[in-house]
């Protein structure tokens, strides 16, 4: 289903930076592992981005984030008055479809999921609302376009 298309329930906005953030993140370390990071910001706006480590066992098929990292990246960001929205990762070899592991913890945490894939121009991106079961709207602040 199209971003803007009937069916979609959430949308979530994103700073014109935060996109270029997480492709750059990609671009640079994502080619043989999966690389990710955290979501900040408030209500449905994402206003800040993190890339954080990747340390899973296998980190070319899956993205794991320290606790430690993850501890201090909340206690900084919520001193700032942001919450936690989600969290993000790519899949080198893949497509941006969620995985089985994905839902899993989508549905654990009740936190927003981008998937992202570099297939060339254009890239694959999915924002998964687990509230909602589906996919998710995403509106970028002007001038960056998916």
């Amino acid at each position: 289903m199209p971003p803007g298309a009937p069916g979609y329930g959430l949308v979530v906005r994103f700073a014109y930076d935060v996109i270029g953030i997480i492709r750059d993140q990609i671009r640079d370390g994502g080619r043989r592992s999966e690389v990710g990071g955290l979501l900040f910001g408030r209500d449905e706006e994402v206003v800040g981005v993190f890339a954080a480590p990747n340390v899973a066992p296998a980190p070319q098929a899956e993205f794991r984030i320290d606790p430690e990292v993850m501890d201090h990246l909340l206690l900084n960001e919520e001193a700032r008055g942001h919450e936690l929205l989600g969290s993000y990762h790519s899949h080198p070899r893949g497509s941006a479809e969620m995985s089985g592991a994905d839902a899993a913890m989508a549905m654990q945490t009740g936190l927003l999921l981008i998937i992202a894939c570099e297939r060339g121009r254009p890239w694959d991106w999915r924002l998964w609302d687990p509230v909602a079961s589906g996919e998710a709207e995403f509106v970028v602040a002007p001038p960056y376009q998916l």
